[in-house]
């Protein structure tokens, strides 16, 4: 005999034993008119029992969980919790529970053995051995007993022991379906008829056939009998028409045999017996969706809606597949349909909370919260919302407001990715590094697929300087996802910046031997040869790259930057030239070639190319850049080509800043003030175009009005942590003469990046001004260090540090 495969899914469809709850009646206890703790314990428990065996998971929980708050250590309850965890797939769970039930009640058998079983399918085979000495000790001749022994045996590789213990099993209990269903897959390994043929005697001699007819439908499939699963799934349907996972089980499988033709045929079988049942008309949206598309599905959604306005629960699937297929206007009015005639039922708040995200994206915060506060109004806990008005308290800086409404949030839905993520953002955004670290550990255990918060959470490490745990975030994440490029582009950054290249080539090496990742994997290994000035061994890791992916920038970028290095310019044009011929339209190569002829002094032939590139996309503004870089000292020209840039991309903040810092070298601050106004009259949201009027407002004009326009600009770029920006509010703050309140700002940015001396001019004058001459004294003096640096502000800071040492 060969290995078994053990078919797992058919030993946890098995019937459950109910839990059987003998209700003591106590004389005393009735004569006095009230129930004993016990009697009221077992109520709850006979209504668990009964809403678990109506498959009502949540009040089943519910009603067990208010039995054990009267009594903890009820083993009846923990072995229903057990079963309600298996339900739900939660192993974790379901191993806790069954060894609370064991602890509270050593002898329970029962327990015991889904233990084991579980045990056994977790491959602790060790433990299963232990559980099974115990059962054995306890019933040596149960059946049940003899099937943890053959699972056991089983697993181990010995088919003949297990398959003796298993008959032994069914000559005791014929019907024990368990038994019957674990010696078939013993069987199967080497006689897959025959385990077929041992299935259908059981199901002949069982009342519930349903678990040997699914383990009949696995060896079917395990053998190629396609057709014959087909005709035990409508065996199935026909037998059992309340259970609608088998008409979903045959529709799976006929689109995996590629019938696609017959599965709307199955599930409208489904929807014509039971025409009030919207979940399987919802999965008969998503199947024509998949197949035909989201206009076919659109079209069916709309029938089931005008057939049944009032079922808000179709109307909601079809606002959000016209949201999805970008229809936003006839979304928005299907969502106010449902919430003016839902009243306050769920479909209505969840309209309303769509609304609401809806109005937020669209940047109406108004409507977008009055929503939210609607929908809170009536459901305090309302999941949506919470998380909506946790975004909205986030990005406004109301970062205890955020965390209330996400804790809250959580309190109530324990495992919400999604609110996790926002905590530990907002966490992060507020300052509270050890409590983000916690929140993104957390989405992380929650989430191993996730793969955005192990970078962030790096991020806030290497910010820490905890350099030694930041890599070890990222080792672990590309432990359960090798191929993932960004994870192995952050810990190559982070090894290079420790001068581990060692360390750093191997991560990039294992990148590369991953197939889909090779072109990505050789590159990282020529910047790293790059870094440490070994070009040859550079361009022979581009080269691989570029063979494998010729079209990409960045390996095509290095190989050129490492021939200039190794002065074999020929060489890098020749490599153009190739790339360019090879695709035409690849306007970057043409821009590299264009940048390597103007180095080489071939400047005519450099701007000839240039413009072509122009020719073909005006857009296109590494051309502007490369162009404006070929006029020498000539800052006119920079200018004229800057402005002609900007009337192709009017919102280009690259170009803004860059006419900006042009009219600054040539002393025009009027021109370089009107230049990022205009730009930020198309786009408003450009921070780096706000700082720099700000700076340039509190620098050169000493009106008010101009001033309050300043503090407009400069409002809230403290949030994006960058000292530039922090430096620039403060100093509006000064120039509006609020010094106290400037003051914080400055020494913020000080500290974040003290090396730059503008910063310590504009801290000394803060000082000065709030009457902290040695203070104001120590940020000038080091203002003033460097003699050959020039900035805005110079010659005051040197008047202001002469008055001081004069006093």
């Amino acid at each position: 005999m060969g290995k078994v495969v053990v078919i797992k899914a058919v030993f946890q469809r098995i019937p459950r034993v109910p839990v059987v709850v003998l209700l003591g009646i106590v004389g005393i206890a009735l004569l006095a008119g009230c129930e004993s703790p016990a009697e009221r314990a077992a109520g709850y428990l006979a209504k668990a029992d009964q809403f678990y065996k109506d498959e009502n998971l949540v009040k089943a929980e519910l009603e067990v969980r208010n039995a054990l708050q009267i009594e903890p250590k009820n083993a009846d309850a923990r072995l229903l919790l057990a079963q309600i965890a298996e339900s739900r797939q939660d192993y974790s769970e379901m191993a806790t529970q069954l060894r609370a039930a064991i602890e509270s009640r050593p002898d329970f058998l029962e327990a015991r053995l889904k233990l084991g079983t579980l045990y056994v399918l977790g491959g602790a085979m060790g433990l299963a051995e232990d559980q099974y000495a115990i059962t054995a000790d306890l019933a040596p001749d149960d059946p049940d007993v003899k099937v943890l022994r053959a699972r056991i045996l089983a697993s181990q590789g010995d088919l003949e022991a297990a398959g003796t213990e298993l008959n032994a099993a069914l000559e005791q209990d014929p019907g024990n379906t368990q038994a019957l269903g674990l010696l078939a897959s013993v069987v199967a390994v080497d006689d897959p008829d025959a385990a077929i043929e041992l299935v259908n005697k059981g199901i002949v001699s069982t009342d519930d056939t349903s678990p040997l007819q699914l383990l009949k439908i696995q060896l079917l499939q395990r053998a190629g009998r396609n057709g014959e699963v087909v005709d035990e799934y409508h065996s199935l349907i026909s037998e059992f028409p309340d259970r609608d996972v088998y008409s979903y089980q045959l529709a799976r499988f006929l689109v995996g045999l590629g019938r696609k033709d017959e599965v709307e045929a199955v599930v409208q079988d489904l929807i014509k017996n039971r025409p009030d049942d919207n979940q399987a008309k919802l999965a008969l949206v998503q199947f024509v969706s998949g197949i035909k598309g989201a206009v076919q599905a659109e079209a069916l959604l709309q029938d089931y809606v005008d057939a049944a306005p009032d079922e808000h629960t179709l109307r909601l699937a079809l606002a959000a597949v016209l949201q999805s297929t970008g229809e936003e206007d006839r979304a928005i009015s299907e969502y106010k349909t449902i919430a003016n005639a839902a009243g306050n039922e769920d479909e209505a708040l969840t309209a309303k909370g769509r609304l609401a995200a809806i109005r937020l994206a669209q940047g109406d915060e108004e409507a977008g919260e009055a929503l939210i506060e609607e929908v809170l109004a009536i459901d305090s806990l309302n999941t949506q919302a919470l998380l909506l008005r946790g975004a909205l308290n986030s990005n406004r800086e109301k970062f205890g407001a955020a965390v209330s409404d996400l804790r809250t949030l959580l309190r109530k839905d324990a495992e919400n990715v999604r609110a996790q993520f926002l905590l530990a953002q907002t966490h992060a955004r507020a300052g509270d590094t050890l409590l983000a670290k916690d929140a993104y550990l957390r989405v992380i255990e929650m989430s191993p697929d996730n793969g955005v918060a192990p970078i962030e959470l790096a991020r806030l490490l290497v910010r820490e300087k905890e350099l030694e745990q930041a890599e070890e975030v990222l080792k672990t994440r590309l432990g359960l996802a090798p191929g993932d490029i960004t994870a192995s582009r952050s810990l190559i950054a982070l090894l290079i910046t420790r001068e581990r290249y060692a360390d750093a080539e191997n991560e990039a090496a294992r990148l590369a031997s991953i197939p889909e990742a090779q072109a990505m994997g050789e590159y990282l290994r020529g910047s790293i040869f790059q870094v440490r000035n070994q070009h040859s061994r550079a361009l022979s890791a581009f080269s691989i790259a570029l063979d494998l992916e010729p079209n990409t920038r960045e390996p095509l970028q290095g190989m050129v930057a490492s021939l200039i290095r190794l002065e074999r310019v020929d060489e890098a044009v020749v490599k153009l030239e190739a790339v360019i011929k090879q695709f035409p339209d690849n306007l970057y190569a043409q821009t590299l070639l264009s940048q390597v002829l103007a180095g080489a002094g071939d400047i005519t032939a450099a701007k000839d190319l240039i413009e072509s590139t122009l020719s073909s996309n005006e857009e296109w503004l590494p051309a502007y850049t490369t162009l404006a870089g070929m006029q020498g000292s000539d800052v006119d020209a920079q200018i004229n080509i800057y402005k002609r840039g900007l009337e192709a991309m009017p919102a280009s903040q690259e170009l803004a800043l860059l006419l900006g810092t042009a009219y600054e070298h040539e002393g025009k601050y009027e021109e370089a003030i009107a230049a990022y106004e205009k730009v930020l009259a198309v786009d408003a949201d450009l921070l780096a175009v706000r700082n720099n009027l700000a700076a340039l407002l509190a620098d050169f004009r000493t009106d008010g009005r101009s001033l309050e326009r300043a503090l407009e600009l400069a409002e809230g770029l403290e949030d994006t942590g960058n000292p530039v920006f922090v430096d620039t509010l403060g100093w509006v703050h000064y120039r509006l003469g609020n010094f106290k309140v400037a003051i914080p700002f400055l020494e913020d940015a000080v500290d974040q990046a003290g090396q730059v001396p503008v910063l310590r001019y504009h801290l000394g004058m803060a000082y000065l001004a709030d009457g902290r001459s040695i203070l104001a004294e120590e940020q000038l003096a080091l203002a003033m260090a460097d003699v050959d640096l020039d900035y805005t502000g110079r010659s005051e800071a040197q008047s202001a540090l002469r008055e001081l040492r004069s006093r």
